[in-house]
C-alpha cells in the first residue's frame, strides 16, 4: 500500500507543480470586453481541472492518514508531513483558481459598461464636431444669423450635458486600470485623455462659434445703422 501511496503521490504534485506554474503565467485581465469573456471561460476550464481531482486528493489524504497511523514514529512524520503540503497546496490552488475567477468577472462588468458607454460617446463626438464645423460659416442676413444662434444655443446646451457622461467614462477607466494589465492601462489612459482633449476643444469651439454669431449680428446692425445714416 505504501508503495502506491507514493507512486499516487508523486503523480499529484507533479500535476501540482504544473497547475501552479500555469496559474503564475496567467495574464492579467484585459480591458478588451471580448479578451476577458475568454478568459472567464478559461478560467472556469482551470476550476473544472481542480474539481476533477479533488476526488483524488482527498482519497489520498486518507490513505495517509492510515499509513501514518500504522507507521513508527519518525515515519509517521514524514507521511502527515506530505498529506499536510499536499492538503495545503490543493487548497492554495483553489483559492487562487477563485480569486482569479473573482477578479475576472469584475474587470468584465466594468469592462461592458465602458464598451457600453464609449462606443455612443465617440460617435456624438464624431457628429457634433461635424456640426459645430458646419456652424463657423456664419449667414449674412440678420433673420438667418437670428436662427443660426438659436439652433446654436441648442447644440451648445447638448455640449455642456455630456460632460457628466465624460466624468463617468473615466471614472470606468479609471477603475478598470486598477485590474487590468500595465500595456491595457495604458492604451486606457491614452484613450480617455484622447477623448477628454476632443471634448474640451469642442467645447471651446462652440463657445468661439457663439462669439462669432454675436459679433455678426452686431456688426451686421453696425452696418445697417451707418447705411441708414448715409443715405439720411
Amino acid at each position: 500500500q505504501s508503495g502506491k501511496y507514493g507512486e499516487a503521490l508523486g503523480g499529484l504534485m507533479s500535476w501540482m507543480d504544473e497547475m501552479e506554474e500555469m496559474m503564475q503565467n496567467q495574464k492579467p485581465p484585459s480591458a478588451d470586453y471580448k479578451v476577458i469573456k475568454a478568459q472567464v471561460q478559461e478560467q472556469k476550464f482551470v476550476q473544472k481541472l481542480l474539481n476533477d481531482r479533488k476526488g483524488a486528493v482527498a482519497s489520498l489524504i486518507k490513505t495517509g492518514q492510515e499509513i501514518a497511523a500504522s507507521a513508527d514514529p519518525s515515519e509517521r512524520r514524514r507521511i502527515e508531513g506530505e498529506v499536510q503540503a499536499l492538503q495545503d497546496r490543493y487548497a492554495n490552488l483553489n483559492h487562487r483558481c477563485a480569486e482569479r475567477m473573482d477578479l475576472l468577472e469584475e474587470a468584465l462588468k466594468m469592462a461592458k459598461e465602458y464598451a457600453d458607454k464609449l462606443g455612443p460617446l465617440e460617435k456624438w463626438l464624431d457628429k457634433t464636431e461635424k456640426k459645430i464645423k458646419e456652424m463657423e460659416i456664419v449667414p449674412t442676413e440678420e433673420d438667418q444669423i437670428q436662427r443660426r444662434i438659436r439652433e446654436h444655443e441648442k447644440v451648445h446646451d447638448d455640449i455642456l450635458g455630456k460632460q457628466p457622461s465624460f466624468d463617468d467614462l473615466s471614472d470606468i477607466a479609471s477603475a478598470l486600470m486598477q485590474v487590468v494589465g500595465e500595456e491595457d492601462a495604458q492604451y486606457l489612459a491614452d484613450k480617455i485623455e484622447e477623448l477628454i482633449n476632443r471634448y474640451a476643444a469642442l467645447v471651446t469651439s462652440s463657445e468661439n462659434i457663439a462669439q462669432l454669431l454675436q459679433d455678426s449680428m452686431a456688426g451686421l446692425r453696425d452696418l445697417v445703422m451707418s447705411y441708414g445714416e448715409l443715405r439720411g
